[in-house]
């Protein structure tokens, strides 16, 4: 069923010890902890057929970095991308291990990730940009509304804002948590079944990797197979695989809603003996899919309902989102975002809503600070008008105990703060 918050139900796993690891793959593992069969509204089941059209999704990658070992090359995200394209196109694939039962599920998705030529205002791009940030590692936000790390994605929080997400698939790239936490997820848009059903109108399309990935092997997986996982995440595919926990719902009784994925349990390393068997579905039943990308290791293959699905999906989004012609790269310059040139901190950090911001040299401009809440909602906002000072006293008198965004918008660019208010 879905929660009444329905966020919480996508978007992680964080207290979950269910990996050998010390961190989650992937911060969608959440809806699996609940049952997914009653209240989504039925929709046609995706027509089981090869796809004809190639679909070439016009792609923005935005890395987020806070210190140069973040940043990660350009050459670096190009290979990851190409192998992202090779995956989805079902190139040199080892099929020995893929159980025999599975092997002529094996399909060409006919999808590819294109690096975007123009940037939203129609100048020459990469397709790669890259923003150095004040944020040493976006929080994951807990709150009634659900967990996530959307702050990634919103330029107030010191992450980049989406380019027009009906024109371009965005992919984010930043340090997530912290304390080793590693959190990737995808989120797709608001009418791509079935993953829709869980996620909130508000939340902003496209997928989160963690950079821990890049700089150490992904907890499970390969790194272009965590690509693949969460790209399916964000054109509608759920996990293959479900999760005890849940009072009421037997442990095989959740459905991703694809007919030719059995019903499994979590897989978190390869075997070729292809007779692990998690769940009995029937009397025509299937050994499990552990080579499914949807799973969590030895990621080789989507079935033809999920690329029918994904297809079907594609076919409901702007016509925008894509590329006419296979992928190309360009060789302009990258777009680069420094960090804007104003430096601040507020003490005490935590306060009461009583606090000072000290900036490192006399602001002679005028200037806008704005408080935000995790959810990007404006609680206050005032002019700051100073005469080469360099200490502002503030007194919001309306701040709840929790964590907010401050952000100081001047003449040279804007910076935001994190605010703990106890």
């Amino acid at each position: 069923m879905r929660l009444s918050s329905t966020l919480i139900l996508v978007l992680t796993l964080f207290a979950l010890p269910l990996l050998a690891q010390q961190a989650p793959i992937c911060g969608n593992e959440q809806i699996q902890l609940q049952e997914r069969r009653t209240d989504i509204p039925a929709a046609p089941n995706p027509t089981v057929e090869r796809a004809n059209t190639p679909k070439y999704v016009n792609t923005v990658i935005h890395v987020i970095y806070f210190g140069e070992t973040d940043s990660i090359p350009s050459e670096e995200i190009k290979s990851v991308l190409a192998d992202l394209n090779g995956l989805f196109r079902a190139e040199d694939i080892d099929t020995s291990l893929i159980n025999p039962v599975h092997r002529d599920k094996l399909m060409d998705t006919q999808i590819q990730f294109c690096l975007a030529e123009t940037d939203p205002e129609g100048a020459p791009t990469t397709g790669i940009t890259y923003t150095q940030t004040d944020v040493d590692g976006f929080p994951i936000q807990f709150s009634l509304g659900g967990i996530s790390a959307e702050t990634v994605k919103k330029e107030i929080f010191g992450g980049v804002d989406p380019w027009d997400v009906d024109r371009y698939f965005n992919i984010w790239i930043a340090n997530v948590g912290d304390n080793g936490e590693n959190f990737s997820y995808g989120i797709p848009r608001s009418e791509y079944f079935p993953l829709n059903g869980y996620v909130s109108a508000s939340n902003i399309p496209g997928a989160i990797v963690d950079v821990d990935n890049f700089n150490a092997p992904p907890p499970i997986g390969t790194l272009k197979s965590l690509f693949a996982h969460e790209c399916g995440h964000a054109l509608g595919l759920l996990h293959t695989f479900h999760i005890e926990g849940i009072d009421t719902l037997e442990f095989c009784d959740g459905t991703d809603f694809m007919d030719d994925t059995p019903t499994s349990g979590i897989t978190t390393s390869c075997t070729t003996t292809f007779d692990q068997n998690t769940c009995l579905d029937g009397p025509n039943d299937e050994p499990d899919n552990v080579t499914n990308f949807m799973n969590y290791a030895c990621q080789l293959m989507f079935t033809p309902d999920q690329i029918a699905t994904m297809h079907n999906n594609l076919a409901q989004a702007p016509s925008g989102l894509f590329s006419e012609a296979p992928c190309t790269i360009i060789a302009s310059a990258e777009k680069t975002t420094p960090k804007p040139d104003i430096d601040f901190n507020i003490a005490p950090n935590p306060n009461d809503g009583h606090f000072t911001i000290n900036f490192s040299d006399g602001l002679n401009q005028e200037s806008t600070l704005r408080i935000y809440n995790a959810t990007g909602q404006v609680l206050f906002e005032e002019p700051i008008r100073l005469q080469n000072e360099t200490a502002f006293p503030i007194n919001t008198g309306i701040l709840e105990p929790g964590i907010y965004y401050l952000s100081i918008q001047t003449e040279r660019g804007t910076a935001s703060k994190r605010m703990v208010v106890q």
